[in-house]
């Protein structure tokens, strides 16, 4: 049996041959999907609060979670009479409860909820 393989030293070089509609269909995704700016996913909710100083409670629980957690979004809500903290875009409630996990020894009332959800940016 023999085996023969290239020789000599020039440049060896790669060349891709493609049709232009995968071009035109990966820039038509890019577009639609930043048009898109919510889909159906899950956040976790870690306060609610009604009364006189809800509104003022809410927004230091919200900055308090921003600290700890920066790289995690929190969202404040409000729906009479409640004044609402979720926090996160995650796209499974598998990802969602493993962060509420994480976060139940600041947070141990949290809880998952479905909702609609940032998409991520397509860079």
């Amino acid at each position: 049996m023999f085996a023969y393989s290239q020789t000599g030293s020039s440049q060896g070089g790669v060349t891709i041959i493609k049709d232009e509609r995968i071009n035109r269909l990966q820039d038509y995704y890019i577009s639609v999907a930043k048009k898109s700016t919510t889909l159906d996913g899950f956040r976790v909710q870690i306060f609610f609060d009604s009364g006189n100083q809800s509104k003022r409670n809410a927004m230091a629980v919200r900055e308090k979670f921003l600290q700890q957690y920066p790289g995690i979004e929190a969202y404040i809500d409000f729906r009479e009479p409640f004044y609402r903290i979720r926090v996160g875009d995650f796209r499974t409630r598998l990802e969602a409860e493993g962060f509420r996990r994480s976060i139940s020894g600041d947070y141990p009332n949290g809880f998952t909820v479905n909702e609609k959800i940032n998409s991520p940016s397509i860079h």
